[in-house]
This record gives C-alpha cells, sequence and structure tokens, in this order.
C-alpha cells in the first residue's frame, strides 16, 4: 500500500513539475517586455523572467531527478527542496506586500479567464501543501524504515524492479 501511494506521490510530482515548467517555458518564450523590465518582488535584483528561468530549470531538473534517479529518498529529497523553497518565496512575496496571484503558470490562468488567477492561486497552494505534507510523511517514513533495518535485500530489489517498469 505505501509502495503505491510513493508511486502516485512520485507520478503526480512528475507531471505538475513537467507541466509547470512548460507553462513557464511557454510565457518565457512569449518575450512579454514586462517580464524583463519588472523587478521580482523577493529577489528586487533580478528581473521577473530570471526568477522565472530558474523556477522553470527547477521544475524540469526535478522532473528528470523522479524518472531517472532509483532511490526514493533523493527523489523525495529533489520534490521537498524545491517544495520548501516555493513556501519560502511565497512567504516573501507576502512579506513584501504582494498582493498579486503568484505567475507560476505563466498566462495559462489568463487563457482559462480573465478571473481565474485567484482560484489557480489557491489550487497551486493545495498542491504545495501536498507535496509537503505528503512528500514529508513518505520520505520520514522510509528513512524510519532505513534505520530500523526493515528493508531487507528483497524489498530492495522490488524497489528497483518497479522503478524500472514505472518510467514515466
Amino acid at each position: 500500500m505505501i509502495r503505491r501511494l510513493e508511486h502516485i506521490y512520485l507520478r503526480s510530482a512528475f507531471w505538475i513539475f513537467t507541466l509547470s515548467g512548460l507553462s513557464k517555458t511557454v510565457l518565457l518564450l512569449s518575450k512579454n517586455p514586462a517580464l524583463v523590465t519588472t523587478q521580482d518582488p523577493v529577489f528586487s535584483y533580478l528581473s521577473m523572467q530570471q526568477v522565472l528561468l530558474v523556477a522553470t530549470l527547477l521544475e524540469f531538473a526535478v522532473a528528470m531527478c523522479v524518472v531517472s534517479i532509483v532511490d526514493f529518498v533523493w527523489k523525495g529529497v529533489a520534490i521537498l527542496g524545491v517544495s520548501w523553497g516555493l513556501v519560502f518565496y511565497r512567504l516573501g512575496l507576502t512579506i513584501a506586500g504582494w498582493n498579486m496571484p503568484c505567475n507560476c503558470l505563466g498566462n495559462i490562468p489568463q487563457l482559462l479567464s480573465p478571473h481565474a488567477d485567484r482560484l489557480v492561486d489557491k489550487i497551486l497552494e493545495v498542491i504545495l501543501i501536498y507535496f509537503l505534507l505528503a512528500g514529508n510523511a513518505l520520505w520520514i517514513r522510509r528513512l524510519v524504515s532505513r534505520s530500523a533495518g526493515q528493508l531487507n535485500d528483497q524489498t530492495v530489489a522490488e524497489e528497483k524492479q518497479s522503478q524500472g517498469s514505472s518510467r514515466l
């Protein structure tokens, strides 16, 4: 059962990070002049374009880690590392007084509806909470199992086999 939850978590992380990275790529390729001239509210020495580029690269890197690394613990480190980074970035937005929705998904919310920005922003917050709660729970459970010596050679072999057959 836990292995199935881990598989669902990893698959959803792969697709969410990939789609988010693709939406940012579309926004970056749109050559919107406001992205170049607008300073990021958290990293005021960077433009929005530069921050979106870094975020895009991080999201694609996490998606690649999820499909290429065998060990669940390191996959969890990649997902949770970026997720916690997003939490602190959103906290920085709040401290900076940023009242607008995060443009994490580029122009997609505006394509859906002119008023979809806030709804999409709330959905992204729920996804972030999901990454943090489920990821921390599964990751801690795996670390405790390892330290208690509960993962035997058969379990490790099953893990490797399931990773090989579940490439996304």
